[in-house]
């Protein structure tokens, strides 16, 4: 994007003031618990982190569902499975793995065992992270969301980066 091209004209020797990390980090599964991660587009890095970082502590079943427009949008199958040990994909168009939208496949996943046997982590674009948060509130599936916003001051202050919130109502879903 247009951030990433003006990082790319900096030299080596340059420096560049960040702040970050922020926000918070998501809670970690229950041991009893199969940790379904979600996400598509800007939203698979902070994914593919907690992911790597959960097999680094051991865990062994971590599930990563990664949606994106067509096949050559996704990343290859040897680098997702290094954040997870089972990977299903799902393109817009149907160029690889399942044909229609990401959450189609959280929906198999979920009807497939016992709701409580989950929690899902997800990060992407808002239309996403809404159906996955909807979906799971039908199955009463804990959900965690990390929303991928610009933000100008990066302490909340300018309300650049506020994101409007409500409790899901599986009712109203």
């Amino acid at each position: 994007g247009p951030k990433t091209g003006v990082l790319s004209l900096l030299s080596k020797a340059e420096s560049v003031a960040c702040l970050g990390p922020l926000g918070n980090s998501f809670p970690a599964p229950r041991p009893d618990q199969t940790a379904v991660l979600i996400g598509g587009g800007v939203g698979l890095p902070p994914l593919l982190f907690f992911g790597h970082t959960l097999i680094g502590r051991g865990r062994e079943v971590v599930e990563l569902l990664v949606g994106a427009r067509t096949a050559g949008k996704h990343l290859s199958q040897d680098r997702l499975l290094l954040a997870a040990s089972t990977v299903a994909v799902s393109t817009d168009d149907g160029s690889e793995g399942h044909s229609g939208l990401v959450t189609d496949l959280l929906e198999q996943r979920l009807a497939d065992s016992t709701a409580g046997d989950f929690i899902v982590y997800t990060c992407g674009p808002h239309p996403m992270m809404r159906a996955v948060a909807a979906i799971c509130a039908r199955s009463q599936v804990p959900c965690f969301a990390s929303l991928e916003e610009y933000m100008a001051c990066g302490y909340g202050v300018c309300v650049g980066c506020v994101v409007e919130t409500q409790a899901c109502d599986s009712d109203r879903s």
